[in-house]
């Protein structure tokens, strides 16, 4: 039997969208940032617990539940260990995919792109930090 999922309310919608690390919400289902998602697997590995990270980043979890910030640390994590940071950085809902595309070797100029990529996103992951404690 699948769980009734409540619709998130106007004002609850608009407590957490207060947050940089929520992109959107739909009635019952939240959207995060993918700079979010990768900010928050490295505050996990640096021992941080997922309850800590959400409310640090200024999410309510009251509205959310208490559980969200666990379930969904865990599934970007997974994602994280199978795909490395490109893997979070993929939207893979309504693609019509069937998962992440499996990796295939690169070639030079591939892997050099691949780095440039990682590089502007720890670049975005200091930005998110810094607006995050308001430091700029």
């Amino acid at each position: 039997m699948k769980r009734q999922i409540k619709p998130y309310t106007v004002q609850e919608k608009e407590e957490l969208l207060k947050s940089d690390a929520i992109e959107k919400i739909a009635n019952s289902s939240v959207t995060y940032s993918k700079e979010f998602k990768v900010f928050a697997v490295g505050e996990y590995f640096a021992g941080k617990t997922p309850l800590q990270i959400f409310i640090e980043a200024g999410i309510n979890v009251n509205i959310l539940g208490r559980s969200v910030p666990t379930k969904c640390i865990d599934r970007w994590r997974k994602t994280h260990q199978e795909h490395g940071v490109e893997g979070l950085l993929q939207e893979t809902r309504c693609t019509g995919s069937k998962g992440r595309p499996r990796k295939i070797p690169l070639t030079a100029e591939e892997q050099l792109a691949k780095l440039q990529r990682e590089n502007e996103i720890l670049k975005q992951q200091v930005h998110f930090l810094k607006k995050l404690r308001g430091w700029e």
